[in-house]
């Protein structure tokens, strides 16, 4: 690596590799997107410095390999990275307050949507807003308030939209809130969801690539260099491959591609067909060397009415994607019971970690960060 010197060159009280039987060492050095060189001596990389080399001298720190986290939600982050980041706020007031500040310079009629990174435990009242309180922010636009994947509250704008009355049939496997007088209060859950937010307008491919762009630097600023998403549709899987071909990706993704509300084997099978067609390996980066992991077949697929066991399939590669480290397959996801909708909750799965190039970021950023859903689904 002489020959062109080093981007980056890092000095540190120890560079943790995790190579088994291998000490600290004290220095890195990055060319490009790859780490090209970890000597022990602190001052053992000095001959590649250039000028164009970016040099941090850091004696107390730690650098440490990035993490991985095995189950999030990166599709469901980079759709709320343009919403209004609720995760900000402690109290009720503050959360309104921010849906209001949104309201100002948003046209009439158009909706609000939050981000779905918050819990209503880091509250100071530890409850949701209601319909009525989130009419006080805006009674001009429809509003649609997520809390992970399976709770919702909207105003009174989005219940009229919807057509929701407190004489609405309440779908099967879900919940029309309602307070102790018996009214609406906006509160929808799974199965419910889709009552409102089949109106909500799907954001252009442009924007959702630009979601991935902010989401996955966020991952990456809390130390996150690789994501486990699962449960990507093959619209989304589209969308990964066009924003790695737009370079807007921070972190590598492994996509699980989910089987949600599929009844039987033969339309598991059917998946890869559906799937869009790989990058070409001249169009790769460097970065998508490894080839894609194909696991066994998930063993059954679950609806509300049936649950069948789908016969085991020997390995093959389904699909050759060019996303960095990214593996691809027919993924069924056990749904709870009645709800048609994935057990537990996304979660950012390791603490942050001190990224070459980027500060580490503070506790609560860190905590409301779209790399961290802290929700509980």
């Amino acid at each position: 690596m002489t020959d062109h010197g080093a981007d980056l060159l890092i000095r540190a009280a120890a560079v943790h590799t995790l190579v088994p039987g291998q000490a600290p060492q004290q220095a890195l050095a990055v060319r490009g997107d790859r780490i090209a060189a970890l000597p022990p001596d602190p001052n053992g990389l000095d001959h590649v410095v250039s000028s164009r080399t970016a040099v941090h001298d850091l004696p107390g720190a730690t650098v440490l390999p990035t993490f991985d986290d095995t189950h999030t939600h990166l599709i469901f982050a980079a759709l709320g990275a343009h919403d209004v980041p609720v995760h900000q706020a402690r109290t009720i007031p503050e959360f309104l307050d921010l849906i209001r500040q949104r309201a100002r310079t948003t046209p009439e009629g158009e909706w609000i949507r939050t981000t779905t990174n918050w819990q209503e435990l880091n509250l100071a009242e530890r409850r949701m807003p209601t319909a009525a309180e989130l009419d006080q922010a805006t009674d001009r636009h429809p509003v649609l308030v997520k809390r992970g994947g399976h709770n919702d509250v909207v105003n009174t704008y989005a219940l009229r939209l919807a057509g929701i009355t407190e004489d609405t049939p309440v779908p099967p496997g879900g919940v029309i809130g309602r307070d102790a007088d018996g009214r609406l209060d906006g509160r929808l859950i799974d199965n419910a969801l889709g009552l409102v937010e089949h109106l909500v307008p799907a954001p252009d491919r442009t924007r959702r690539i630009d979601g991935l762009r902010l989401a996955t630097s966020q991952y990456a600023a809390t130390g996150i260099g690789t994501v486990r998403d699962c449960a990507v549709t093959p619209e989304d899987y589209a969308v990964l491959l066009a924003a790695r071909e737009a370079g807007a990706l921070s972190t590598r993704v492994r996509a699980l591609i989910s089987a949600l509300g599929l009844t039987g084997a033969a339309q598991v099978e059917d998946l890869p067909v559906r799937m869009p067609p790989a990058i070409p390996p001249s169009a790769r980066s460097s970065t998508s060397s490894a080839s894609c992991a194909t696991p066994e077949p998930s063993p059954a697929v679950r609806s509300p009415t049936q649950t069948r066991r789908v016969a085991p399939q020997r390995h093959r590669r389904r699909h050759e994607a060019g996303l960095t480290h990214m593996a691809t397959w027919a993924c069924p996801v056990p749904a709870e019971e009645g709800s048609g909708r994935p057990r537990g909750g996304p979660g950012a799965s390791s603490a942050p970690a001190m990224c070459p190039g980027s500060s580490p970021p503070s506790p609560r950023r860190a905590s409301g960060s779209a790399a961290s859903w802290n929700g509980t689904g």
